[in-house]
């Protein structure tokens, strides 16, 4: 049994962060064996949200869809659909997911990819499990490289048709998992609505200028150690080139009660030094983060 957490994407909860935020943070954990319930107040939200679980990764296991409809007397932004089916992608381990998540962390290495990637839970026809009768043939063999960066599916509608296809479908054209400029123009392509019936509120004052770096980073090894990162070292994470460590009280707690020396208010604005930040190749020093919870 494991202590768990929710977290809802997209809903703002002001003056209410005690079940809100990052897990062992600024959210208690449900003990196993408990119950909890809490009371989710929508302002201005609208449309598909989604929920998980939010403890190691326990997100892996439970999650689903917060679908919030228009307000009575008020339309969609679009022409009403005529029906609702909500499509959750997800991964499947063979174990225990938290433990997947512990090798990991004790080797300082990548963690093992999921055996399954699953739409609405189903892995898929090449998966025994998924429908009964029939013969499966497995993509990849012994000895046989295929790509495993990315995952394509076709969507298979079943209705009395009153004529039979020619040919089934085929796979569109994808750009690679790689191509940045395809993976730009898309995101440039989405537009808010900014209707008057959902009108889009943007900030115009700007007083405060950030500059965030989320980094992959290294740590040396432990002397006498053996660890599976690059070159022999332990995998890390960073924003700004600060790696979160675990404080010894929740820093929630710590603000109320105002207990000192338990988090920093010095976060930079910046990161601390300037350099290619996406080139593919750093010296070591640049490698390794500070350690700090600010």
């Amino acid at each position: 049994m494991i202590r768990l957490e929710f977290c809802r994407h997209g809903v703002e909860q002001p003056r209410n962060p005690w079940t809100d935020g990052p897990a062992y943070i600024t959210q208690c954990p449900i003990q196993p064996g408990n119950k909890f319930s809490q009371k989710v107040i929508f302002l201005t939200e609208e449309g598909t949200l989604w929920w998980h679980a939010h403890s190691n990764w326990s997100r892996a296991t439970v999650h689903g869809a917060i679908i919030i409809y228009p307000k009575r007397g008020t339309s969609y932004p679009f022409l009403k659909p005529r029906a609702e089916v909500p499509i959750i992608l997800g991964g499947w381990w063979k174990e225990d997911v938290n433990r997947v998540i512990e090798e990991f962390l004790e080797s300082g290495g990548q963690p093992r990819d999921s055996n399954a990637y699953t739409i609405n839970g189903q892995p898929g026809y090449f998966y025994p499990c998924s429908k009964r009768g029939g013969a499966y043939v497995s993509g990849a063999g012994v000895g046989v490289d295929f790509d495993n960066t990315t995952t394509t599916a076709i969507l298979q509608y079943k209705q009395n048709y009153n004529f039979t296809p020619s040919s089934p479908p085929s796979l569109p054209y994808l750009p690679y998992y790689n191509d940045t400029s395809a993976a730009v123009n898309f995101s440039f392509s989405i537009k808010s609505l900014n209707s008057e019936s959902h009108p889009a509120s943007v900030p115009l004052n700007v007083s405060t200028r950030l500059v965030s770096t989320v980094s992959v980073n290294t740590f040396p090894c432990a002397r006498n150690s053996t660890c599976e990162g690059p070159n022999g070292t332990r995998l890390a994470a960073s924003m700004n080139n600060i790696s979160f460590e675990n404080p010894s009280i929740d820093i929630l707690e710590a603000y109320f009660y105002r207990i000192p020396g338990i988090f920093g208010r010095g976060f930079p604005s910046f990161p601390p030094l300037e350099f290619n930040y996406t080139a593919d190749y750093l010296p070591l020093e640049l490698e390794i983060p500070k350690k700090g919870h600010k």
